[in-house]
């Protein structure tokens, strides 16, 4: 079944969050690494989500963050 959506913009993001961070170091990749108790990916995401111009929004994380961007995706809910 086809699904049809209605962007008011037609202007897409793509944020690739994909890497492990291990040039980074710390333990925890670089997306879900915080820095004022937000993450680096919510910081990168806020933006383009108050951005009216942008009428789709898709992340690309790793497979083995699933938890890590659940947690992101809340926060930026709450905001």
């Amino acid at each position: 079944q086809a699904h049809t959506h209605s962007f008011t913009s037609s202007v897409a993001a793509l944020v690739v969050a994909a890497g492990t961070g291990s040039h980074v170091g710390g333990g925890v990749a670089k997306p879900y690494q915080e820095i004022s108790g937000k993450t680096v990916l919510h910081r990168a995401l806020l933006p383009l989500l108050d951005d009216s111009r942008i009428g789709l929004l898709q992340v690309v994380i790793h497979p083995q963050h699933a938890k890590e961007y659940a947690l992101v995706k809340d926060a930026l809910a709450a905001h």
